[in-house]
């Protein structure tokens, strides 16, 4: 069974890059691009992992990493 990461990231780039490098290691992986989206999407898919930018918009990554931990 492979294991989930959800990758927290607004940047095209680095999304393409993370996600390629981990699907090779594989791992299934979803993508958030941005702290909202976090918050919803760790609640729903219950991910074994977080990779989390701390800049996004909408909601940065300290106050969405607060709220999945509540």
């Amino acid at each position: 069974m492979k294991k989930r990461i959800l990758l927290v990231e607004d940047d095209p780039g680095t999304i393409e890059v993370m996600k390629a490098e981990l699907k090779f290691l594989g791992y299934e992986v979803t993508v958030a691009e941005n702290g909202l989206k976090a918050v919803e999407m760790a609640a729903s898919e219950l991910p074994d992992l977080i990779v989390m930018d701390i800049r996004l918009p909408k909601m940065d990554g300290l106050q969405a990493t607060s709220l999945i931990r509540a």
